[in-house]
């Protein structure tokens, strides 16, 4: 999957996937003010997985200005979920944080209850560092695990 910077014009594709029912158990949701602000800002960027030159996902990766190198993905959404596209759409950012902003480490949140999910993340090396109750944007309770992956464990390719 190819990456690439997400502009202005990409908030109807991102405000779509994050207003997906699907996706509202498992993801967080800003109005379009919130990610044109966002968008502006020097630690965030907006990304846009590309196949067969078709939007396929959206990330927001925070922490591209802190000293401590951590790369945040904050928000990651694949459009056709379990259509095999996740897992190339993770490698590809982890890939582009440890490259394009040298970080040392990548981590994420993700609910216990995103097996999917889960399970891509580990297939790439991400391991569990943590977990905090919390109650998703369904409002349904869940445990919320952080997940990180550093960059002399990760096997490109």
């Amino acid at each position: 999957m190819l990456l690439r910077p997400a502009t202005a014009e990409d908030l109807d594709f991102i405000l779509k996937l994050e207003a997906d029912p699907g996706n509202a158990q498992f993801i967080g949701a800003w109005p379009r003010a919130q990610h044109l602000a966002a968008m502006a800002e020097d630690d965030i960027r907006y990304l846009i997985g590309m196949l067969q030159d078709q939007p396929a996902g959206f990330a927001i990766l925070r922490g591209l200005t802190t000293e401590d190198r951590s790369i945040h993905i904050q928000r990651l959404v694949i459009a056709t979920p379990g259509k095999g596209k996740g897992r190339g759409f993770v490698h590809a950012l982890v890939a582009h944080a440890f490259a394009e902003f040298d970080a040392d480490l990548v981590w994420l949140h993700v609910f216990q209850s995103n097996t999917r999910a889960h399970h891509v993340y580990r297939s790439l090396g991400f391991v569990a560092r943590g977990s905090s109750p919390m109650v998703r944007r369904d409002g349904v309770g869940d445990i919320r695990v952080r997940m990180e992956i550093d960059a002399a464990d990760y096997a490109p390719g």
